[in-house]
């Protein structure tokens, strides 16, 4: 008998899919790797921190729970079976592949098929954004990582219906190293609230948490999410 699989959302980092996957690829793709996949790709997204956000095969690879889900009976070579389902992605236009100039075979970069997605990948294959392939570390999941609830009730207090909001928001619009970082410092000064928190959150967010770097780095290719990208969300 299959274990019993429980799901508790107060705990867990939640994930964001569009409604189109349900409506368009679920409802139409009779190819279960490509589900797979895609479904990964996701939650993926969600423990990336990079600025735009994308996908190298090795975060893919690297993954031990994505190697469970393709090391089947008819398919024992997990790598075989997750490259094999990649390139699938790519045929159906659910991932876009730009494979970097003079680099090796398998230094690829991949994003969302969405208008964010389509700007940085013009971006890149145009020369007018570069990415190091060699400095790229795989994005590393870790199953056991605090989420902001957690935080909030180990340094703040109980969770209010309301203050759930104001966190999931939260969650979803800053990095989850920033978050720990910033209810590290609030509980330093002594300011255990959340107001204290999210205004060092915003403040780099506005300012750029290492100073002129990161704004730099946006500005690289911010201009090309511009005009009918602009509200593109937030792939």
């Amino acid at each position: 008998m299959n274990p019993v699989i429980q799901f508790n959302p107060a705990q867990e980092r939640l994930i964001r899919i569009p409604e189109s996957f349900f409506t368009q690829l679920l409802a139409t793709s009779k190819d279960e790797e490509v589900i797979r996949l895609t479904l990964f790709a996701f939650w993926l997204l969600e423990l990336q921190e990079r600025t735009p956000k994308f996908f190298t095969r090795q975060d893919f690879l690297t993954q031990e729970c994505i190697q469970q889900a393709f090391q089947q009976k008819s398919t024992p070579n997990a790598k075989k079976g997750i490259l094999n389902a990649l390139e699938k992605t790519v045929q159906a236009g659910i991932f876009l592949q730009v494979n970097l100039t003079g680099a090796k075979e398998d230094e690829a970069i991949y994003f969302i098929n969405t208008p964010k997605g389509r700007a940085a990948a013009a971006a890149l294959a145009n020369g007018d954004w570069n990415i190091e392939y060699k400095h790229q570390q795989p994005v590393r999941a870790q199953m056991n990582k605090p989420n902001i609830f957690k935080l909030y009730e180990d340094h703040v207090g109980a969770i209010t219906p309301i203050m759930a909001e104001f966190l999931m928001e939260a969650e979803n619009d800053f990095p989850a190293a920033w978050i720990t970082e910033a209810f590290e410092l609030a509980v330093a000064k002594n300011a255990r609230n959340w107001r204290y928190i999210e205004a060092i959150l915003k403040r780099w967010q506005e300012n750029g948490k290492d100073g002129e770097s990161q704004q730099n780095t946006e500005k690289s290719w911010q201009k090309y999410l511009e005009g009918e990208n602009g509200d593109a969300g937030e792939f």
